[in-house]
């Protein structure tokens, strides 16, 4: 499924501005929440870092988050 994903979307980390290798994979919609479950749809590449500030947190709410600060 990576491969899948990193072929569709790329291997940048897909927060904007953002110029970092997306070295992991995160679902944008948490997993428990996606009636999909874990797919290409839902993930997306993103460097560590980012992925570890967002945690199990919605990407767009995230995001919103990192904006107001």
């Amino acid at each position: 499924m990576a491969e899948d994903v990193y072929r569709l979307k790329g291997h940048a980390c897909t927060v904007p501005r953002c110029q970092n290798d997306g070295d992991t994979l995160d679902h944008r919609i948490p997993w428990e929440h996606y009636k999909k479950g874990t797919c290409v749809d839902n993930l997306f590449p993103m460097c560590s870092e980012h992925n570890s500030s967002k945690g199990e947190k919605d990407y767009f709410d995230w995001l919103r988050e990192l904006d107001q600060r």
